[in-house]
């Protein structure tokens, strides 16, 4: 979305309160990122032989679109 040619959209619902409080968690989030708790949940995988970068150039799925 461009904010700057288009407006907002606007979605109606019926459930207008679990969308308003999912934005209120989804703002906390972006705004406090630096204070929320380490995800453990992730598995690491390292290749060997391959020089560590954490450089990030272009980021694009997997052709089965499981890996980031």
């Amino acid at each position: 979305m461009n904010l700057k040619r288009d407006l907002p959209h606007i979605p109606f619902t019926e459930d207008f309160w679990g969308f308003a409080n999912a934005g209120t968690q989804l703002a906390d989030l972006h705004i406090n990122y630096e204070s929320v708790p380490k995800y453990d949940g992730l598995e690491y995988i390292e290749t060997p032989d391959m020089q560590i970068d954490w450089r990030v150039e272009k980021m694009k799925f997997s052709k089965d679109k499981t890996q980031l």
